[in-house]
C-alpha cells in the first residue's frame, strides 16, 4: 500500500488529494476551498464497454449529501482514474468556498483540473 499527496491552487482556491493506492484499488480524499469536508462519495468500477466498438468503461455509484455539489469533481476524478488505471476507485470529496461567485467557481475548477491532470499522470504510470 502506498500513500500519495498532491495540491494545486492557492488560498481559498487550493485543492488537495490524498490517495491510498493498493494493488487492486485506489481510495482518494479530495478536499479544498475554505472548508474541506466530506460532501460526496463516488465509487467507480471498471467494466467492458457496452458500445459495439468495445473498449473499457466504468460504472459509478454516487452518494451525495443534501445540497452539496461535490459530486461534480468527485465523479470526474473517480471515473477518469478508474479508466486510466483499470482499478476500482473511491473518491470522498468536499470542496467549499462560501458565497462563491462565478469567477470563484472558475478558479476552483481550474485548480481542480490542474490537480486532476497531475494525479492521473502520477497514478496511471505506477505499477
Amino acid at each position: 500500500m502506498r500513500i500519495h499527496k498532491w495540491q494545486c491552487g492557492a488560498g481559498r482556491f487550493q485543492v488537495e488529494v490524498v490517495a491510498v493506492h493498493t494493488s487492486h484499488s485506489i481510495c482518494i480524499y479530495l478536499g479544498g476551498g475554505e472548508k474541506p469536508h466530506i460532501g460526496c462519495v463516488v465509487l467507480a468500477e471498471p467494466r467492458p464497454s457496452l458500445s459495439p466498438h468495445g473498449g473499457q468503461s466504468c460504472t459509478s455509484s454516487v452518494i451525495n449529501l443534501l445540497a452539496h455539489k461535490d459530486d461534480i469533481f468527485a465523479r470526474e476524478l473517480a471515473e477518469s482514474l478508474c479508466l486510466a488505471t483499470g482499478l476500482v476507485v473511491s473518491v470522498s470529496a468536499g470542496v467549499h468556498v462560501h458565497d462563491a461567485s462565478i469567477d470563484d467557481i472558475e478558479n476552483l475548477t481550474s485548480s481542480f483540473h490542474e490537480l486532476m491532470s497531475i494525479v492521473l499522470n502520477d497514478l496511471s504510470s505506477r505499477p
